[in-house]
């Protein structure tokens, strides 16, 4: 099901056209990645979502019963923000409540029976690890447990969309590796996820579809696999101080898409790494080529989004 849907949108601000006619659609139960360079668009396109800002032009649909039409969601912002939870890049706690205490604001916010809210405060409090900190004042958190707490104060009322701006800014490798973890597992209890992150990697690593926002526009939306399988080309990195022109003429009667040498390095592009890779060690094998280094270049967001960018 279609539960939300861009139509045309564009936002400015003065002059400054930040969003340019914007289309996308995103399905129940997707873990969408929103990508681009800083000052894309990225959190403006969030806030225009989440009903922060109205779009100058366009409509954002949404719809999450089957047996009811679609709305408008800057015209139901009351029963849009019911389906929805949000965590800025930056903390929306209060810093002198306790971790407890936070949940409960957010969860009054929200008119959550009493009963309903213990349960769900103590189910998130195991789920993000916090329980044994749940008396600590929130300014008194590291950074990655802040980052828990922004989860469980919008994850509260059970939204059944997630929009996440940068979760995991300022935090080091592995703390933005196991956010990304709970991430995917919020996913996995069929709650849709929209979030934007500079970490492509980490993305790549929990979302099925990505949009790539450049300079105000989408240059590419959809299914992350196909968007890889169809625009890039994976690729084999060989080092060498001796290859011999015998050698690079055995080479490119490989199944290769393309070879691009670069002084002592070949770069080999094919569209079957499996069979190139074969080949190409048998080759090697039977050459009098030193190797250096052999490298395998897989397809990535990283490179898809310099696909697209570089373009611009």
């Amino acid at each position: 099901m279609n539960i939300l849907q861009l139509k045309g949108i564009t936002k400015e601000f003065g002059k400054n056209v930040v969003l340019d006619d914007i289309n996308l659609d995103i399905h129940e139960g997707d873990l969408y990645g929103i990508i681009g360079p800083s000052g894309c668009g990225k959190t403006t396109l969030l806030n225009t979502i989440i009903g922060f800002h109205e779009p100058d032009e366009g409509t954002i649909q949404y719809k999450f019963d089957n047996n009811h039409a679609s709305k408008i969601i800057h015209k139901n912002l009351r029963s849009f923000h019911h389906y929805l939870g949000y965590a800025p890049q930056y903390p929306s706690f209060y810093p002198n409540l306790t971790v407890k205490e936070n949940i409960k604001h957010f969860g009054y916010f929200y008119k959550i029976k009493k009963n309903n809210l213990t349960t769900n405060m103590n189910n998130l409090l195991e789920f993000t690890q916090l329980k044994e900190h749940q008396k600590r004042l929130a300014k008194n958190l590291s950074g990655g447990m802040q980052k828990r707490l922004d989860l469980c104060c919008s994850l509260i009322h059970k939204p059944r969309l997630l929009v996440l701006d940068e979760p995991t800014d300022g935090l080091d490798p592995l703390l933005q590796d196991e956010m990304f973890q709970l991430i995917k597992e919020v996913n996995s209890h069929g709650i849709t996820v929209v979030i934007s992150s500079h970490n492509l990697s980490g993305l790549e690593s929990i979302c099925n579809k990505v949009a790539i926002l450049h300079e105000g526009k989408l240059l590419k939306a959809g299914d992350l696999k196909e968007m890889k399988k169809n625009h890039q080309k994976e690729e084999i990195h060989l080092s060498s101080e001796e290859f011999t022109p015998q050698f690079l003429s055995e080479v490119r009667r490989l199944p290769v898409a393309q070879i691009i040498q670069k002084h002592n390095r070949l770069i080999i592009s094919t569209t079957n790494i499996k069979e190139t890779l074969d080949k190409l060690l048998i080759l090697i094998e039977k050459s009098d080529v030193k190797i250096d280094d052999l490298d395998i270049k897989k397809v990535s967001l990283k490179r898809v989004f310099e696909h697209f960018t570089k373009k611009w």
